[in-house]
């Protein structure tokens, strides 16, 4: 919707995802930066703000997070 490309799939369980062959990263990719937002897509909104905080604790600024719950 707004023009973004979605570079970049991250989840904690990227290992096993990727052995299902999805294009998918580990957590400890956002450190790497080079990234204009961070959205999180889950349904749980306690989830949401788990991930939010783990996020946050890695250094990146809060006005980079989108949530989408």
């Amino acid at each position: 919707e707004q023009g973004k490309e979605v570079v970049c799939w991250v989840d904690r369980q990227a290992e096993s995802m990727q052995g299902h062959g999805l294009p998918v990263e580990p957590v400890e990719r956002l450190r790497q930066g080079g990234f204009e937002q961070v959205v999180i897509a889950v349904k749980d909104k306690e989830k949401a703000r788990e991930i939010r905080g783990t996020i946050m604790g890695m250094g990146i600024a809060e006005k980079d997070i989108w949530r989408d719950c």
